[in-house]
C-alpha cells in the first residue's frame, strides 16, 4: 500500500516544480478505472500539496501547468467515486483563494463542472460544489463567472438554480458592484466578462421561479440592485410584467425600490350610542320565544283522524305474550270446538283508553266470518288493557247474518215437519179405531 500524501509540499522554484508536475500529468493522462482511480486521487492531492507548499506563486507556471490538466481534473470531479470527486473539487477550493484574480483564465475551464456537480442527487456532492463555488466569487472576484450564472439560472435542475442564485447574491455581497457598470465603448468588447445587464436578466428570471427559495433569494439580490444602481430601477422596473413585480414587492414608485410592509393603523374607538326604545316585547323576551318554539327541520302536514279499532281479543299483535285463544267458536249455526292460532299483525301506537274511544265512534260493521263466543268472566278485556297499544289485524270480512249462539231447535229448521206428524197421527187414529175400546 503506497503511503498517504503529505499536506504540504514545499516547493519555491520551477526546478523542483517541473519535475513534480511531469509525473502528474503522466498519471492523470490515463482514463480511470477500477485499477487506477486511487492512483488518480493520490496525483491530485500532490498537486494541491505543492500549492499549499508555495508552488503557486510560481507564475506562471503552476497556473499553465493547471491548465493543462483541466480535463483529467474535471473528469475526476464528475465522477461517480466519492473519494475521487471530492479530492478533485478540495484541490480547486484550495488555489482558488491562493491565485485570486489570476484564477479568472480558469474560469471557463473549471466553472462548467463545478456548476453541473450541484446537481447530483448525493448531499455530498452538492455540499462540496458549493463550497468551491463560494470560494471562487469570494476570493477571486472574476467577472466572466458571470454569465455562467446567467445561464445556470435557465437550468432545468432546481439546485443548480438555487446555487446559481445564491453565488449572484455573493457577488453583490463580496464585490465592489461597481466593477459591473457598463462603460460607453466598452459593453460590446467586454460582454463575454460580465456585467450589470446581465444582473438584471438573473433577477428577471429567477423572480418568478417555481422554487419558493428561489424567488426569495432572487429579492434580495434585487434590494442590493437598488442600493447600488439606483439609476437604473426606473428603467429596469418600467418593463417587467405584474407578476415579476409582484414577487419582487415592487410598488407603483418604483424608484425606492421594493415596498416595506408597513403595519396598518388601528382604527380609532367608536363611542357607544344607545339605541332607542322599541315598542312591544324586549328583545330578550323575543329571544326566549324563539327558543322555546319548536323547530323542526322537515316540513310538516296536516294528518287526517282516522278510526282505530281494537283488534280482536285473542289475536297477538306483537312480540309480547298474548291471551289464550278462545274455547269455541261458532259457525253457520253450529257449535265448534277449535284452537285459533296465533297471528302477528302491525301493533297500534295508541293507549288503551284511545282504542276503545276510537272504536266506540266508529261505525259498525257486520260481524266477521269467525266470530268469537263472548266471555262471561271478563278475562279477555283484562288481557287487553294489560296487552297495552294494539292495532287491528287487516281482516276481509264478509256480510253475513249473524249466526246464533244457541243451539238449532225443531221450530226453527229450515224444513217444515208439519206434514210429517200429521200423517202420524192419521195412522194412529186407524189403528185405534181398527182394535176397537
Amino acid at each position: 500500500m503506497a503511503p498517504p500524501v503529505p499536506d504540504k509540499i514545499e516547493c519555491t522554484t520551477s526546478a523542483a516544480f517541473t519535475p513534480q508536475l511531469r509525473a502528474i500529468q503522466a498519471i492523470l493522462g490515463q482514463p480511470e478505472t477500477e485499477d487506477n482511480w486511487e492512483q488518480l486521487g493520490r496525483a491530485i492531492q500532490t498537486l494541491a500539496a505543492l500549492a499549499k507548499g508555495g508552488a503557486y506563486k510560481l507564475d506562471p507556471d503552476y497556473v499553465d501547468g493547471i491548465k493543462s490538466l483541466y480535463k483529467p481534473i474535471t473528469t475526476s470531479m464528475l465522477s461517480e467515486r466519492t473519494r475521487l470527486s471530492s479530492t478533485a473539487t478540495d484541490l480547486v477550493t484550495a488555489i482558488a483563494p491562493r491565485l485570486a484574480s489570476r484564477f479568472e483564465v480558469l474560469v471557463p475551464l473549471i466553472v462548467p463542472a463545478v456548476i453541473k456537480l450541484c446537481n447530483r442527487p448525493n448531499k455530498v456532492f452538492v455540499t462540496r460544489a458549493q463550497k468551491c463555488l463560494s470560494a471562487i466569487i469570494e476570493h477571486c472576484h472574476a467577472l466572466n463567472i458571470i454569465p455562467f450564472l446567467r445561464e445556470a439560472v435557465k437550468e432545468k435542475a432546481q439546485s443548480i438554480r438555487l446555487s446559481a442564485i445564491q453565488a449572484t447574491l455573493l457577488v453583490f455581497v463580496h464585490w465592489d458592484p461597481h466593477i459591473l457598470e457598463v462603460k460607453e465603448g466598452s459593453a460590446p468588447l467586454n460582454r463575454y466578462k460580465g456585467n450589470v445587464e446581465d444582473m438584471e436578466s438573473i433577477i428577471r428570471d429567477t423572480a418568478r421561479d417555481a422554487n419558493p427559495e428561489v424567488r426569495k433569494i432572487s429579492r434580495e439580490v434585487f434590494e442590493k440592485y437598488c442600493e447600488v444602481f439606483t439609476d437604473r430601477v426606473t428603467t429596469f422596473t418600467a418593463p417587467l410584467s405584474p407578476t415579476i413585480r409582484r414577487y419582487l414587492a415592487i410598488s407603483g414608485d418604483a424608484k425606492s425600490g421594493p415596498s416595506r410592509s408597513r403595519p396598518a393603523p388601528k382604527p380609532a374607538a367608536k363611542l357607544a350610542v344607545p339605541e332607542p326604545p322599541v315598542a312591544g316585547p324586549s328583545r330578550t323576551q323575543k329571544v326566549d320565544e324563539e327558543d322555546d318554539a319548536p323547530k323542526s327541520k322537515l316540513p310538516t302536514r296536516p294528518v287526517p283522524h282516522r278510526a282505530i279499532k281494537a283488534a280482536p281479543v285473542g289475536l297477538s299483535n306483537g312480540p309480547g305474550p298474548s291471551a289464550p285463544p278462545p274455547a269455541s267458536f261458532t259457525r253457520a249455526g253450529r257449535v265448534a270446538s277449535a284452537t285459533l292460532p296465533q297471528r302477528h299483525g302491525h301493533a297500534s301506537r295508541l293507549p288503551p283508553k284511545d282504542v276503545e274511544a276510537a272504536s266506540e265512534g266508529a261505525p259498525s260493521r257486520p260481524p266477521s266470518r269467525l266470530h268469537q263466543a263472548p266471555s262471561s268472566s271478563g278475562q279477555n278485556d283484562e288481557q287487553v288493557q294489560q296487552q297495552g297499544p294494539t292495532r287491528p289485524l287487516n281482516i276481509v270480512k264478509t256480510s253475513r247474518p249473524a249466526p246464533s249462539s244457541a243451539p238449532p231447535s225443531s221450530t226453527s229448521s229450515t224444513f217444515s215437519n208439519a206434514p210429517i206428524r200429521a200423517g202420524i197421527q192419521s195412522k194412529a187414529s186407524a189403528e185405534s179405531t181398527s182394535r176397537g175400546p
